[in-house]
This record gives structure tokens, C-alpha cells and sequence, in this order.
């Protein structure tokens, strides 16, 4: 099992790891601290439909988030849902509103962790 953000969990992902990337409607960058690891950079990517994972920082993020492992996980493991973090405070955001709440459904309905990683992810 991979412990969530490790080396080995992108692996298990096949999250690209920088490079070029095709050009994006939407590029969510994340930043989560205070983790296992030290702190971990990664960002989404919604082009032409797809979603896709990409370690490391994004050149061109068109909103950022900001948060500590321990939400990460909760969020990643369904323990807490991304909206219920962001009013908690939880979650620092930054950047492009608008251009987030124009993909919002199509963010609500592609989950790019495949479920037999998430089963496998131990937080």
C-alpha cells in the first residue's frame, strides 16, 4: 500500500511528472504542507475533457490551493468533503474563481484517482 503523496502513490497514479503538457482549460495547482514527505506540489490538469494528475508545480495555474496533509487526506480519503474544508477555513484559494466555478460540474464528476489506487492509498 502507498502512504498518499509518496513517490510510490504517483507511481501507482501514473501521474506525469513535469514536461510539456497540452494546452489546459483548467490547471488547479496544489500545494499541501506539513506532510509525511515534507511539503508536495502537484497540479490537475482539465484538457479537452481529460483530467490529469502532473507532480510537481504548474507553470500556469489558473487557481491554486493551499493545504495541510492532514486535510489533504481527509479530503482525499472522504472524510471530509472539499466544500466543508473550505469553509472551515481549511483551504486557502487563489487565483481565478470564475474560471473554477465555470468547470465546477465537470470537476464534480471526473475523479482522477482511479478507485483501485484510492482503495490501496493508506493516509
Amino acid at each position: 500500500m502507498a502512504r498518499y503523496l509518496s513517490d510510490e502513490w504517483f507511481h501507482q497514479l501514473g501521474a506525469r511528472v513535469g514536461g510539456p503538457a497540452a494546452p489546459a482549460d483548467l490547471v488547479l495547482q496544489h500545494l499541501v504542507t506539513a506532510g509525511p514527505e515534507g511539503d508536495v506540489d502537484y497540479h490537475v490538469r482539465v484538457a479537452s475533457g481529460a483530467v490529469t494528475i502532473w507532480r510537481g508545480p504548474a507553470s500556469d495555474p489558473d487557481v491554486t490551493f493551499a493545504e495541510d496533509y492532514d486535510t489533504a487526506a481527509a479530503i482525499a480519503s472522504g472524510r471530509l468533503s472539499a466544500p466543508a474544508a473550505l469553509l472551515a477555513g481549511r483551504i486557502r484559494v487563489g487565483g481565478d474563481m470564475a474560471a473554477l466555478i465555470a468547470h465546477q460540474d465537470h470537476l464534480a464528476v471526473n475523479d482522477p484517482i482511479p478507485a483501485a489506487v484510492r482503495a490501496s492509498t493508506t493516509y
